[in-house]
This record gives structure tokens, sequence and C-alpha cells, in this order.
């Protein structure tokens, strides 16, 4: 049986939370949506599926595709100030060497394929984003429906990212570097925890 790995982008292969959340509050009064005090609360949002959080905070559900895409385009202008979390574009590669590689993510699925692209990134396969599907679940079970025969892990660094994941069925690894505590990824039930990205490699390979 083989391993389908599943990666998170923004917090988990990417450094870009500081940025997402300085968008976020640039944009929510045209949505008439609350902005967010501080990064920590900002980041609390992701204890769940982010766009159920945007709903609570004011989000019109008949304005998300609009909104998801006023909001996370900015992100290519900001990209060349952003930077990889150390050795992660090694590691995917060498995964991706072995596994499929595929990229779930809230954000934007052309944002990050330039992203992937503009930072040398090599060996993800396919990017699913927001603005294809808001339900991380939905995505993932999608994969799952698509590789029966296969290993499903998803890997991310938020509660969200591991409740969807387990929710569905996928084995779930969390990784600390991101901007959720290791008590609070270890208490939404994640299979594994990692540290550093080398890890990850002992994991999925």
């Amino acid at each position: 049986m083989g391993k389908v790995i599943l990666f998170d982008y923004d917090g988990t292969i990417l450094n870009s939370m500081d940025v997402v959340y300085k968008e976020y509050n640039k944009i929510a009064v045209k949505y008439k949506m609350k902005k967010v005090a501080s990064f920590t609360d900002f980041m609390n949002l992701y204890d769940t599926n982010i766009y159920d959080s945007f709903f609570k905070l004011g989000l019109d559900k008949n304005k998300t595709k609009e909104f998801i895409s006023d909001f996370r385009r900015p992100l290519i202008e900001a990209d060349d100030k952003l930077h990889l979390f150390d050795k992660m574009d090694e590691v995917v590669e060498k995964i991706s060497k072995k596994h499929l590689v595929i990229v779930i993510t809230s954000n934007v699925t052309e944002v990050v394929e330039y992203s992937i692209k503009n930072h040398a990134v090599k060996g993800v396969s396919e990017v699913i984003g927001g603005d294809k599907e808001i339900s991380k679940v939905k995505k993932i079970k999608s994969i799952i429906e698509k590789y029966p025969k296969s290993q499903i892990y998803y890997v991310g660094d938020t509660k969200g990212d591991i409740v969807e994941s387990k929710k569905i069925g996928a084995i779930a690894v969390a990784v600390t570097w991101g901007h959720h505590s290791k008590k609070k990824l270890s208490d939404a039930g994640a299979d594994y925890i990692v540290d550093k990205p080398e890890e990850l490699l002992n994991i999925l390979c």
C-alpha cells in the first residue's frame, strides 16, 4: 500500500501567517466583518475550519468566493518577502521521490502555485485551494476516494488541520514550527508531532 502525502502550505511550508493576518484586517471592513485584535486571536481562528471562523466574524456566505480572492491574491505581491521554513523545500522534494505529494490549503490555488514556483519547491503534483472547495474535510475525502488503496497523511500546523484530517480518516502529522502549541496539537489528536522538518522523513519515507 502506497502513501499520499497532503501538505498544508501557509504556516507549514511557507512562513506567511503574519502577512495573512495583516491582509485579513485590511479586507475585513469591506466585507463588514469584525477585525481581529491580535495575531494570537487570529491564529485561534484556525482551531476549526478557517472559513467557519470567518462566517462567525460576519462573512456573508454568498460572498465567499469574492472574499477568498480579495483576501488572498495580495499574497502574490508579498511572496518575495516571505520565506520557506528551513529545509522544507528539501524535505518535500525527498518525500515526492517516493510518494505523491499534494498541497491542500485554504489559500487560493493560483497564489500557492505561484509561491511554489517562486520559491522553487519541487515535487508538488497538485494544489487544491479554498477557491475550489472551502471544506478541508471534503478535499481530503476526494483524495481518499481517488486513491482508495493508499495511506493518506495530512501534514499541518494548526488544531483545525488535525481535527479535520482525523475526522475523515487521514493520518494526522502536526508540525510545531507553525503557530499552534505542541499541547494544542496533541490535544487535537495528532498521530505524530514533529519539531523539525527532517523528522517528517522518518515518518513519511
